[in-house]
């Protein structure tokens, strides 16, 4: 009795460290611009006004989970990222689970630390993202779907129906982990006497209806989206049930999946270290030399495989965060050969698991976390991890924070304006300063924001009266926009490379001094 409440301790005690880790200062790097889009719809999904269809762009769940924390803009980033660190104990609490039940409590808390302190969790889960919360349901799903494979029930089925259907509302990238059921019931079939068209046929009895079961629950459950989406389909009222940004526009990557693969890998070192890869390819070939492990083994890889594929095959940006869903049997390869090498006797073998396991601690995962809690720009990202989310157009700084004071009116270096009414903001700046604004910013899409400016500018803007719009200085200006006339008014400059330029609009009839 001791012992088992001695282990519940330590596993609520990892669960409280990996929830600190991720809360701690959340707010020390600055916003992420699609952290503002989903704040800003989040705001607002639950007012119920349309189809959560309609703007989903593959991840509309996650507008309803955010909206459960309601908060002001000012508050927001706070909110939303709180809310994905609590959702993330999701996926560290599955993680020992599948760790427990596959080897034993050792694995367990193995995969459970090992989950709390990998920088590639850790840095994503406290960022207000889909990855991580989809991924909390691909834990869930991977949970259920192992209990279905080795008991079928009516129950399971329609368990997993509902997490399916959540599971790809969450994220549409994982519309292939409905297969991860199926593959159990086959990887988890009895071993029965008989010719193979009997076995067959006793699958056939047990567990396809309650496969069937999970479809027709996890369908019906889309009905609702779909069935509006296709209506409206070719109409200037269509869903954005994708996020046409990020999927190639001639179907399957045309850098091919192998290079976005080595690509997504390269760029990913930076989260977890080489180490890391070299044990999760060491882990993954000892544990399918065990025999004991060999199924099991089969069941993480197509873990991984069904929560990848879409993303490998046909996503645009290559970006290590859409990968976050895999990263859990990932960790548990290597948990579980940890611990099933851990009681041999040999002292060589347990000394290079405790140094190489040490090493990485202190020399790559440790410092990563500090840093990220005390002065994330100076976290060691490069290229695109780092012009991302560190010191790019489409993360905040400084420099926003400063031009929303302007925008609201509290920059004591500029006189206050109380004549100008409304604040646009181009497609990324719009997103950052909702953070620090108190007063409602409308974004503009890229593409068509000329049309939408002189749209909005009629509806909200009387004759002769004035707007705001801040837009990055790499983009066209509002020159030209029919019944505006539009002034640089200030410019912020960002480190050197690019600068945020504040424009007042006077819609005509136009005075001397807005000319």
């Amino acid at each position: 009795m001791f012992s088992k409440r001695l282990g519940l301790v330590i596993v609520l005690a990892l669960l409280i460290l990996q929830l600190l880790l991720r809360l701690h200062h959340i707010t020390a790097q600055g916003a992420y611009v699609d952290e503002g889009v989903h704040s800003m719809r989040g705001a607002t999904a639950w007012k119920l006004e349309a189809n959560p269809g309609r703007a989903s762009d593959g991840k509309f769940l996650l507008y309803y989970y955010l909206g459960l924390f309601e908060a002001e803009s000012t508050t927001a980033l706070f909110a939303s990222r709180a809310a994905i660190a609590l959702f993330s104990l999701i996926s560290g609490a599955a993680v020992y689970l599948f760790g427990q039940r596959f080897h034993s409590h050792t694995a367990g808390l193995v995969a459970l630390g090992l989950y709390a302190v990998l920088p590639f969790t850790f840095f994503y889960e406290r960022m207000a993202l889909a990855d991580p919360f989809a991924a909390g349901f691909a834990c869930l799903v991977a949970w259920r779907s192992l209990a279905f494979g080795r008991c079928p029930r009516w129950r399971d089925g329609l368990i997993l129906g509902v997490l399916l259907a959540l599971s790809t509302m969450a994220k549409l990238t994982l519309g292939l982990l409905p297969l991860l059921p199926v593959m159990a019931s086959i990887i988890y079939f009895p071993q029965l006497p008989g010719a193979l068209a009997d076995r067959v046929r006793w699958w056939l009895r047990g567990y396809f209806p309650p496969l069937a079961l999970a479809a027709a629950v996890m369908i019906g459950l889309w009905l609702p989206i779909l069935i509006p989406a296709l209506q409206a389909y070719g109409t200037p009222q269509q869903f954005a049930l994708l996020d046409s940004m990020v999927i190639a526009p001639s179907g399957p990557n045309s850098s091919g999946p192998l290079a976005y693969i080595a690509s997504t890998l390269h760029d990913g070192m930076e989260y977890v270290g080489a180490a890391f890869y070299a044990a999760v390819a060491l882990a993954t070939t000892y544990l399918l030399l065990k025999r004991r492990y060999v199924l099991d083994t089969f069941f993480l890889i197509f873990w991984v495989a069904s929560t990848t594929f879409l993303t490998f095959g046909f996503a645009s940006i290559v970006a290590p965060r859409y990968a976050l869903p895999a990263i859990g049997p990932l960790i548990l390869v290597v948990a579980i050969a940890f611990a099933d090498l851990w009681p041999q006797r040999q002292l060589w073998l347990r000394a290079g698991l405790i140094v190489a396991s040490g090493a990485w601690l202190i020399t790559f995962a440790l410092p990563f976390l500090y840093i990220g809690m005390t002065n994330p720009t100076k976290l060691p990202l490069t290229g695109a991890n780092y012009s991302y989310y560190l010191g790019g157009t489409f993360n905040a700084d400084d420099t926003t924070i400063q031009a929303a004071r302007l925008l609201d009116n509290r920059d004591p270096l500029i006189a206050l304006d109380p004549s100008v009414k409304v604040v646009y903001g181009d497609w990324v700046v719009c997103r950052l300063v909702y953070y620090t604004m108190r007063r409602p910013v409308t974004c503009l899409l890229e593409n068509i924001y000329k049309r939408q400016l002189a749209d909005f500018v009629r509806a909200d803007l009387a004759p002769g009266e004035s707007a705001y719009l801040i837009m990055v200085d790499t983009g066209p200006s509002p020159a030209g926009v029919e019944g505006v006339c539009p002034t640089p008014f200030v410019k912020y400059t960002h480190a050197n490379t690019f600068s945020l330029v504040v424009w007042r609009l006077q819609r005509e009839p136009c005075n001397a001094a807005a000319n």
